[in-house]
């Protein structure tokens, strides 16, 4: 039976509005969600209260929406930061030599990461994130929240993180956009306890299979730096926690302190930080395109409510495959299983756990070369 235009017309209308009305919402509610880890965002688990802090400080603030390409245009490279707070997406392989070009013409990087792609940019130098938890017997109230010591320019501090993970020092380096003769160099300003783990199992529990802190612990933060000629050129920190900085966590111990004086290290002559937003998912209903000095993008403020969960529920970048959003252990009554005394066999393991807090340089000759920290 053929069918009129006009009933055509009608089939052909009634399935546009099915679609847009069902599958579209399902479609839509798979590959979007929430922002998060944004400096113009101010929920609890942004990074407002730095973003407005760094501005109180006289610092020039703006964001990176689209891609870090916009470096290219920096000219004054050793007073301007990049700040990464998460990275949800990796570094293309150019993103990675914008980024690498301006390291070496004196730039700055600050990246807060943890179990999402920071390894893309930390793989340029000698740290490395370790993609585990880190486990302390030094907590606040609920396991995940863990206190580490940082020292910086002569001072200490105690910072209180949220489900952080590790960093490794002195692991190779086989990239090939530095130039010739460019040195590598780091030191731990962030370190754990001693009695310290990471989960290599991803069990939530200490087994013999996890590597045990020695008597300096674990690297949390790692700063690097790139030297040519006993010049000092770009430098790059590494953070293992993304949520030290967002807002229900700055004001917990000495967190605001630490960043406001890291942020005056990394530029003690004062200018411009960039926080890049493009490594995040973007709420287009809150992004407003503006046109700044770098061509960027920035987004408007917006609000949204408080998250009562916290902190058991947290701010994070998961890799995909941790897209489940695994529940952080909580509560003293996890304790017993968590922190009994580990085996005499992982123990032993400590002493090739120990990373060194000294500052080691590394040139791109023999960085290929050079051992990778062994957990056993």
């Amino acid at each position: 039976m053929r069918l009129s235009s006009r009933a055509g017309l009608a089939i052909l209308l009634v399935t546009v509005l099915l679609c847009s009305f069902l599958l579209f919402p399902l479609f839509q509610s798979v590959v979007s969600r929430p922002p998060q880890l944004s400096a113009y965002g101010d929920d609890w688990n942004d990074v407002s209260l730095f973003r407005e802090s760094l501005e109180g400080e006289g610092y020039e603030v703006t964001a990176i929406l689209s891609n870090p390409a916009v470096v290219n245009d920096i000219t004054v490279h050793d007073q301007t930061l990049v700040i990464i707070t998460g990275t949800e997406s990796p570094y293309s392989a150019l993103e990675l030599e914008v980024l690498a070009s301006y390291l070496e013409q004196g730039g700055r990087v600050l990246v807060l990461g943890d179990f999402d792609y920071s390894n893309s940019i930390a793989d340029l130098f000698t740290a490395s994130y370790t993609g585990h938890r880190l486990w302390d017997q030094n907590y606040q109230g609920n396991v995940s929240m863990v206190e580490v010591l940082a020292s910086l320019g002569g001072g200490s501090y105690t910072l209180l993180l949220n489900e952080p993970t590790a960093l490794r020092t002195r692991q190779p380096v086989t990239s090939p956009l530095w130039s010739a003769g460019i040195e590598l160099t780091e030191s731990v300003i962030i370190s754990s306890s001693s009695n310290s783990y990471i989960d290599l199992d991803d069990d939530g529990v200490i087994t013999p299979a996890d590597d045990v802190a020695g008597p300096a612990g674990f690297p949390v933060g790692v700063w690097c730096g790139l030297r040519m000629e006993g010049e000092e050129l770009g430098q790059a920190v590494f953070i293992g926690d993304s949520s030290l900085a967002i807002n229900r966590m700055w004001e917990r111990e000495d967190n605001a302190e630490f960043m406001l004086d890291l942020v005056a290290e990394l530029l003690p002559d004062g200018g411009t930080v960039l926080f890049d937003e493009s490594r995040h998912t973007q709420d287009t209903l809150r992004c407003q395109p503006v046109s700044g000095r770098h061509r960027l993008l920035l987004p408007a403020l917006g609000a949204d409510a408080d998250n009562p969960g916290y902190p058991a529920q947290r701010a994070r970048c998961r890799h995909p495959r941790d897209a489940d959003g695994r529940a952080a252990a909580a509560g003293t009554a996890a304790l017993a299983p968590l922190f009994r005394h580990p085996p005499a066999a992982t123990v032993a393991r400590a002493g090739e756990s120990l990373h060194r807090a000294a500052t080691a340089t590394i040139t791109r000759a023999d960085a290929a070369a050079a051992p990778a920290l062994r957990t056993g």
